[in-house]
């Protein structure tokens, strides 16, 4: 076909093998063939996990404050700073029941972290246009 997008139905191939072209640069030569598609979303993996773990970490960083508080009647202290009228408030001690709604809270957060890396990882990888890679990187 040469290329050629005067047929309706060869337009739509010439346009894909296109976007393919820009994506791979298969003709680039010295550092601008080290910076393709492949590199960019390789780059956009790595920030879309790195923003996953950040959510798991803090998840963890929850379970384990509430496990670390003593067991007992929920008991919650409140002090006021004087100078800037901001409330503070201090876990003393945690029910049972809310030390067993925090684990399934985790675990609720480990499994949507889990589907994120999923579909973040499908919805980049099968991303063949450059401007569409890095506006999907950015909208994750």
């Amino acid at each position: 076909c040469k290329m050629d997008k005067s047929l309706a139905s060869s337009g739509i191939q010439v346009d894909l093998v296109e976007n393919i072209n820009k994506y791979l640069k298969l003709e680039a030569e010295g550092l601008e063939g080290f910076f393709t598609g492949q590199i960019l979303c390789i780059v956009a993996l790595i920030c879309w996990y790195l923003m996953v773990a950040k959510e798991v970490s803090h998840a963890l960083a929850l379970h384990r404050g509430i496990m670390a508080t003593p067991r007992g009647p929920t008991k919650l202290d409140t002090r006021e700073n004087p100078f800037t009228q901001a409330v503070h408030y201090r876990l003393r001690s945690v029910a049972r029941r809310r030390k067993v709604f925090s684990g399934l809270l985790l675990l609720y957060r480990l499994m949507a972290a889990v589907l994120l890396v999923i579909v973040g990882t499908t919805f980049l990888v099968y991303t063949v246009n450059v401007t569409e890679l890095i506006l999907n990187a950015v909208a994750l």
